[in-house]
């Protein structure tokens, strides 16, 4: 059993760091002030119907101010599709290395966005992948040993709500100046 696991987390990092090399190569001039971003990606576990609540209450919020949301949920508990008003992950969705594929993931990686939000105060190795992998100017989290996936980490309790993760997120991103947003030649 130990071997299998080793086995197939070999090939989830392979992938992801090959993901990782290939995303880096895309030279991006995006802005990374929340502030000013256009498009707001949410990437989030859609077991708990609070926490959809609340991150579609968010996502209407910054909708009203004139900003694009993209949602995306994680079900991966369901081998069916889930009737939400977003599309949503679930078990057939992911590949024996734990890795999520389909023609919804690689829409969601096709689709660039300004901004990626991992809502969660629990790690999730797939939830990490995908945040990864999506091409984002900024990409905020929670806080992980796997540093590579998020430029902004928060560190939430475990029963944080969406409401206080977007809360403290906000306070920290308020606190952030950008000076010079473009420094690329």
């Amino acid at each position: 059993m130990k071997i299998w696991q080793n086995f197939k987390n070999f090939h989830f990092n392979k992938s992801l760091n090959k993901g990782l090399i290939s995303l880096s190569k895309q030279v991006s001039s995006k802005s990374l002030s929340f502030a000013t971003a256009k498009s707001i990606a949410f990437l989030f576990n859609a077991e708990d119907p609070e926490v959809i609540s609340g991150i579609e209450k968010y996502a209407e919020s910054l909708r009203k101010k004139g900003k694009t949301t993209f949602l995306l949920g994680l079900n991966a508990a369901s081998k069916d599709v889930v009737d939400t008003s977003f599309p949503c992950l679930n078990k057939k969705n992911i590949d024996w290395a734990g890795r999520p594929i389909g023609t919804l993931i690689d829409e969601w990686f096709n689709q660039p966005v300004d901004v990626l939000i991992h809502v969660s105060a629990q790690r999730n190795e797939l939830l990490e992948y995908i945040t990864a992998l999506t091409p984002a100017g900024l990409r905020i989290g929670p806080a992980t040993d796997n540093t590579r996936c998020y430029d902004l980490m928060l560190d939430v309790p475990a029963d944080t709500t969406p409401q206080s993760f977007f809360k403290q997120m906000e306070n920290l991103l308020g606190k952030i100046q950008v000076r010079n947003e473009s420094t690329l030649l």
